[in-house]
């Protein structure tokens, strides 16, 4: 693993989505803590055969920064066959609040 700036238009986000609400008034108050004191944790993403990264975990901050029209964001890369996508998804939005019934299910 190693920290890469990466261009956010090459981040897939398919398999990671496990929050049904993208945006929220949590990403607002995340987009704007961001533009005043910068990203304080990096995304996880792994690096595709094509050029272009998964993202692991850090859907919020990817959302956020977006939201701030960035063109790139910190991320930790990891290489392919590591962590599985879902199980590194599940773990951190666990850990940052809780998911609805559905959410889990689903995960």
């Amino acid at each position: 693993m190693r920290i890469r700036i990466v261009p956010i238009t090459k981040i897939h986000t398919e398999a990671q989505n496990l929050r049904e609400i993208q945006e929220d008034e949590g990403i607002i108050e995340l987009a704007t803590s961001i533009a005043r004191q910068g990203l304080l944790q990096p995304i996880g993403v792994r690096e595709l055969e094509d050029g272009f990264y998964q993202l692991l975990w850090g859907l919020r901050r990817l959302l956020a920064h977006k939201r701030l029209d960035r063109e790139t964001i910190p991320a930790h890369v990891y290489e392919p066959g590591e962590d599985p996508v879902k199980a590194v998804a599940l773990v951190e939005n666990l850990q940052r609040a809780p998911m609805t019934l559905r959410e889990e299910v689903d995960a």
